[in-house]
């Protein structure tokens, strides 16, 4: 008979099967794969995921953490711990790989994948941002969830999903959630929510014209506005913000 804890890894493997790599264990074999040069076993796969089945303990345990690229305890965790803050893939101790930071998700027919990036778009004072965003999770839905979302399916390739942080756009945007961005819209296109570079900071403003000036200001109407390229020369328009959902979506 399994344990608690043999009990909590089975669970663990199945939940991160289902979450980062579209429920399929062939996806998870691919990945293992690319990073190690070595397919596992697709029957002690399945095996070791079937409660009072195939051993799970320690070793093997250990084994999938560093194939995977995981926190050495990670199967120790609870359910739903470290499956959407990009730990998973970011542990520095490991061996790294050129395709550590990205799930493979191939979504099926009838459906579309994003990527949401740790990118820390600002909603308040900016936030610095690597030059290689590294990926939290990955949003597989539907052809018609992705056209409510963002209109027409011909968009989905300029789209980029990044995370909110800070409190200056609310209540329109709360402070991790879901930023669709049209990377395509890079200029001024009406009153709206844009995605800014100011410098090395990333920004989540809303733009206007007021008078003559386009505007930058915060909804929360604590933070005062400013005049758009009053600051630096080298400030530009990175995209514009198409949709915004809380972290924890799953279906619309």
């Amino acid at each position: 008979m399994d344990d608690a804890e043999t009990l909590n890894r089975r669970a663990r493997l199945r939940e991160l099967i289902s979450f980062c790599f579209n429920n399929k264990d062939e996806d998870l074999r691919q990945f293992i794969k690319e990073r190690t040069d070595k397919l596992p076993n697709q029957g002690e796969l399945s095996a070791i995921q079937k409660d009072h089945g195939k051993s799970f303990g320690d070793k093997k345990a250990k084994v999938l953490t560093e194939q995977i690229g995981l926190h050495r305890r990670w199967f120790d965790f609870t359910l739903g711990t470290n499956l959407d803050q990009g730990s998973w893939l970011l542990d520095p101790n490991l061996p790294t790989s050129r395709h550590r930071t990205r799930p493979r998700i191939r979504p099926k027919s009838g459906e579309v994948a994003f990527y949401v990036l740790d990118a820390h778009a600002a909603c308040g004072d900016g936030a610095l941002n690597a030059d290689y965003p590294e990926i939290v999770r990955a949003l597989v839905m539907t052809e018609a969830e992705a056209r409510k979302l963002v209109g027409s399916l011909n968009k989905t390739g300029s789209i980029q999903v990044i995370l909110a942080s800070g409190d200056s756009m609310t209540p329109t945007i709360q402070p991790r959630d879901l930023l669709f961005v049209d990377t395509h819209l890079r200029d001024y296109r009406g009153e709206g929510v844009y995605l800014l570079l100011h410098g090395q900071e990333l920004l989540c403003k809303r733009l206007s014209m007021v008078g003559r000036i386009l505007t930058v200001s915060s909804d929360n109407k604590r933070t005062p506005s400013w005049a758009w390229k009053d600051r630096l020369e080298d400030d530009r328009i990175i995209g514009r913000v198409v949709c915004v959902l809380p972290m924890n979506f799953t279906r619309l």
